[in-house]
């Protein structure tokens, strides 16, 4: 399925936050699971003699530095926010902005789960920003676009996909994001 959009470019990449972001799923649970870690970790460094209280140590002090990060905003629950100047990603570890004129069209993938891909033109004003390195699995494309992955949504990515492309072929209708009508549009599948 191919969407498209106006040709035009801008070098301006702004960003106004979207009262109704599309959050991923809970990563609090993660949270709980470190912390269990962390803290059996501890009392594994505490029982142990020797070398096994420096190892275990290091590893409480190695997953606690995770908690640190939380701390100072660099690792975040994730989500995405349309609003009339583009589509803004917020994954664990980095950020991309991509404004609609520069998005050429929309891509459902199925690899490693459901996907939706945002593909963008190779010159498209865009603004990406890694905040800590989580390994290969999170992180931005090298390219203009945003890499959605189904999985990690809290709601339907198949809503996801069709509100996209709702408002990527209808640039009129995108001065209702981040108002109650675009609330009302979402919760009545009124995308077609």
């Amino acid at each position: 399925m191919r969407r498209r959009s106006s040709t035009a470019r801008s070098a301006t990449v702004e960003r106004r936050a979207s009262p109704c972001p599309v959050p991923a799923v809970g990563w609090y649970g993660s949270l709980g699971t470190l912390l269990l870690l962390v803290a059996l970790f501890a009392v594994g460094a505490f029982d142990a003699t020797g070398g096994g209280r420096i190892a275990l140590g290091g590893v409480a002090a190695a997953l606690s530095g995770y908690f640190v990060l939380v701390a100072l905003g660099r690792v975040a629950r994730g989500r995405i926010e349309r609003s009339p100047e583009g589509i803004y990603q917020r994954s664990w570890s980095f950020e991309v902005f991509l404004p609609w004129r520069g998005v050429v069209r929309l891509a459902p993938r199925g690899e490693d789960g459901q996907a939706i891909y945002v593909v963008g033109f190779g010159n498209a004003p865009w603004h990406r920003r890694r905040f800590v390195n989580l390994g290969r699995k999170d992180r931005p494309l090298t390219t203009p676009g945003i890499h959605i992955p189904g999985n990690v949504l809290a709601v339907d990515p198949a809503l996801v996909y069709h509100l996209l492309g709702y408002y990527l072929d209808n640039a009129a209708a995108r001065a209702e994001l981040g108002t109650e009508a675009a609330l009302r549009r979402a919760r009545a599948a009124a995308f077609g």
